[in-house]
């Protein structure tokens, strides 16, 4: 099971992107761009839920579109907008100084 301490926000799904189930993410942050993570976790009605990022790009400079393994169109992604996103923490490559700056975030 995940928990809050396990990971970091990253910014909130805003809305579908196309036909396939991609999904735009407004980022509050860069730390995506500088891991290597393989999860985006969704908190869909309070649960933390994880789902396997098989693709990502830039749209932008504060946002991010992610093809997430198991939605494959529109009708499948619809539900996952509005939701917060996170990410691993152990996946964040941070040094001493962004480690203060993203405790006060949180």
């Amino acid at each position: 099971m995940i928990s809050q301490k396990d990971i970091v926000q990253i910014g909130a799904l805003t809305r579908t992107h196309g036909k396939q189930g991609e999904v735009q993410c407004r980022m509050n942050n860069e730390l995506w761009d500088e891991a290597d993570a393989e999860f985006l976790i969704l908190n869909l009605q309070n649960i933390l839920v994880p789902f396997r990022v098989t693709d990502w790009r830039g749209k932008g400079a504060e946002c991010l579109i992610f093809q997430l393994a198991g939605i494959d169109n529109e009708e499948k992604a619809l539900p996952l907008i509005g939701a917060d996103a996170y990410m691993l923490r152990k996946d964040v490559t941070l040094s001493e100084g962004q480690e203060e700056q993203l405790l006060t975030w949180q």
